[in-house]
């Protein structure tokens, strides 16, 4: 063999004997999965809206408000202000009364012969000659502890003489004067006055100034005598005297007031209430006032009412003393109270009748005598104000009247949760519009408009793309019955359902717009066919007429794009403690037993929560094997391949989340399946992974 052979064998043995490099690969199918998920109906429903049938066939079901009609006002926010004005010429200075006498003896001091008679004769029974007497001496008549002086516009003075004497008199010249003026206030001759005869006279004072001193004088009486009987002569028999002042209106005067009436005043007040008649309300807010300025001299006592406003049974009233007034000043008293949870029959005074929307007020003002002497003029006087600030009521009782009300609002709603932006087919959709009645009186409802909108706004719908409800009852008449009172004095409604559906309506195309709004619009006619009052009738502002939309959706269906997704947390190092991946391809394994099938993308998150990159693949999650009836009886495994290459394994290595979003259909436009309570897609993540050392 040549040499040059030999080492061409060798080196071709050596060559073919050396062993080829290893590649380290780690095939993570046989180690604990990555992540795993199930997603089941409350992905893709909120479960707070779902029901189930016997069969565990998913429905949603959901309830909104979709309008309230609250009273406006039960009445109409009164303030009413009144005022009175006492004077003097209103005040009762009473009837004084003054009373003296003139003695059988006084007379006979006058120093005459007759006087000396009557004198030694004293006690004895005989015969009394005819006399005329001139007495000197003025009688005075003290009144001071009853008026100081009184100016008068107007008044009387009656005068009364009774006559004592055992003997008839006759020519009685009398008068009666102020003592330090001098004024004659009343001056007479009285002819004849038999023995306990009473003289009586009233005369006028207008336009004088009677002084509490005055002076009575007998200026001269005479006497026939006894004639031819015998009489006791008795020095202490007497001339009574008594003057009564009467119908007094003074322009001023210094007097003690007895205790009195200055004021007692009933007044109406009336209520707007449109065309209702209420027999009461009940106040939600508002206040009653009085003020009292007074420049009379002594206490003011006022008492001011609402005999049927009541609060617990008890009548309201202000009792407030005015202090007297100082000499040439004045006084006052100021009140408000509160009357809000009071109770105002409003059907005016005990004697009316067919009365309504009104109260009625007394105004009482006295006088409680300080027994001292006060200054009072014709300018004196007690200026009152009362009345009632913004009364408002919270309760209204009695008829209602005729009244039309409309509400036009926009509610948000959101049937579907993830299948908020789906295009969806469903098979059937029931509607219940329910009216609930607070009001006790007959309710006729129209809907003249039910709109569902997917605007982005309530302020967009009329721009948005929108689906108006077409049905055989809109703009139809339904009457909901009065609501009741409980015991408790709260309403108890009565209400009205009208049910809508695929034979009366386009129902399901307003639901199948998927609509972020429904906007409604709704009239009431209050006693619209009510022909005479009924005073049984009952309102209360914090409740009204309510509209609710009950909406029963079963899910048989056909729907694109079912977009549900599932966050889960991710630990690369977990799988790759040193970080060594190169490439390689996550697998997802899906047992689907949801009747629609779809894609799978797997979206990366760091702690931040910012998006590092999507992970997508070309395989799909089957659907579920389902039966002729569209109902799921059997799961149905895929699985889906994701691909890594450099870039991406960089972003997995820096991930803490993922994200499972999926995209979900039916597997035909046309063709409906049903979904219950019992369907879910399980996610497994797993992989097939290549570690390089180099």
């Amino acid at each position: 063999m040549k040499p040059y052979i030999s080492i061409l064998l060798l080196a071709i043995l050596v060559v073919s004997c050396k062993p080829d490099p290893k590649i380290p690969k780690w095939d993570v199918e046989a180690l604990t999965p990555l992540v795993s998920t199930r997603m089941d109906i409350g992905d893709i429903l909120a479960d707070s809206n779902l029901v189930t049938d016997a069969n565990g066939l998913v429905s949603v079901v959901y309830q909104n408000r979709l309008a309230t009609i609250l009273p406006d006002e039960i009445i109409r926010p009164l303030s009413a202000d009144f005022e009175n004005t006492i004077k003097l010429k209103d005040i009762d200075l009473g009837s004084p009364t003054i009373s003296d006498a003139i003695s059988l003896g006084f007379i006979a001091k006058d120093g005459t012969a007759m006087g000396q008679f009557i004198v030694y004769n004293n006690g004895k029974k005989t015969i009394l000659p005819g006399f005329t007497s001139l007495p000197k001496k003025d009688f005075p008549i003290d009144a001071t502890s009853i008026f100081q002086s009184i100016s008068l516009i107007t008044g009387e003075m009656t005068i009364e003489i009774q006559n004592d004497f055992p003997v008839m008199l006759t020519d009685i010249n009398f008068n009666l004067k102020n003592k330090n003026s001098g004024t004659v206030l009343v001056q007479k001759i009285i002819d004849t006055l038999r023995p306990q005869q009473t003289y009586t006279e009233t005369f006028s004072l207008n336009g004088l100034t009677i002084e509490g001193n005055l002076i009575t004088k007998l200026a001269s009486l005479s006497t026939p005598g006894s004639g031819q009987d015998s009489v006791v002569i008795d020095t202490s028999r007497k001339i009574f005297i008594t003057v009564s002042l009467d119908n007094l209106v003074p322009s001023s005067a210094t007097a003690i007031f007895p205790d009195q009436i200055l004021a007692n005043d009933t007044a109406d007040t009336e209520i707007e209430a449109a065309s209702a008649q209420l027999t009461s309300v009940k106040v939600k807010s508002g206040s009653i006032y009085l003020n009292a300025t007074s420049t009379i001299e002594d206490q003011i006592s006022l008492d001011y009412s609402v005999p049927g406003a009541k609060q617990n049974g008890i009548p309201f009233s202000i009792l407030e003393n005015v202090p007297p007034a100082p000499p040439g000043g004045t006084s006052s008293k100021n009140t408000s109270v509160d009357i809000s949870g009071f109770n105002i029959d409003l059907t005016g005074r005990p004697t009316y009748s067919n009365i309504y929307n009104t109260f009625y007020t007394i105004l009482l003002g006295k006088i409680d005598s300080t027994g001292n002497l006060i200054n009072l003029s014709l300018q004196d006087s007690v200026l009152l104000q009362t009345g009632v600030t913004k009364l408002t009521a919270n309760e209204g009782y009695g008829y209602l009247g005729k009244d039309t009300s409309t509400a036009d609002d926009i509610n948000e709603v959101d049937f579907f949760g993830n299948l908020q932006n789906v295009n969806i087919d469903l098979e059937e959709v029931k509607l219940k519009l329910e009216f609930v009645n607070h009001i006790g009186a007959p309710i006729d409802i129209q809907i003249d408009q039910l709109l569902s909108s997917n605007a982005n706004s309530p302020q967009g719908i009329n721009q948005g793309n929108s689906t108006a409800l077409t049905w055989t009852g809109l703009g139809s008449l339904y009457t909901i019955p009065a609501a009741t009172l409980s015991v408790l004095n709260t309403p108890t409604p009565s209400s009205l359902e009208l049910t809508l559906d695929k034979n009366n309506s386009n129902l399901d195309k307003l639901v199948e717009a998927n609509p972020n709004f429904f906007k409604t619009k709704v009239g009431s006619f209050l006693n619209r066919s009510t022909t005479t009052p009924d005073y049984n009738q009952f309102i209360f502002s914090n409740y009204g007429i309510d509209t609710y939309l009950n909406l029963e959706i079963p899910m048989h269906f056909a729907a694109t794009d079912i977009h549900i997704s599932d966050t889960t947390a991710f630990d690369y190092f977990s799988l790759d403690k040193d970080g060594q991946l190169q490439q390689g391809t996550l697998k997802l394994i899906s047992k689907n037993h949801f009747p629609f099938g779809g894609t799978v993308d797997i979206i990366l998150l760091n702690d931040d929560g910012v998006r590092l990159g999507t992970l997508s693949s070309s395989d799909r999650v089957l659907p579920g094997k389902t039966n002729n009836a569209g109902k799921t009886i059997e799961e149905v495994r895929s699985i889906l391949n994701f691909p890594l290459n450099a870039k991406q394994v960089e972003n997995l290595k820096k991930t803490t989340r993922i994200v499972m979003d999926v995209h979900l259909q039916t597997p035909s436009p046309t063709e409906k399946v049903k979904l219950y309570d019992s369907d879910y897609l399980d996610m497994t993540l797993s992989g097939d992974l290549t570690i390089r050392t180099r």
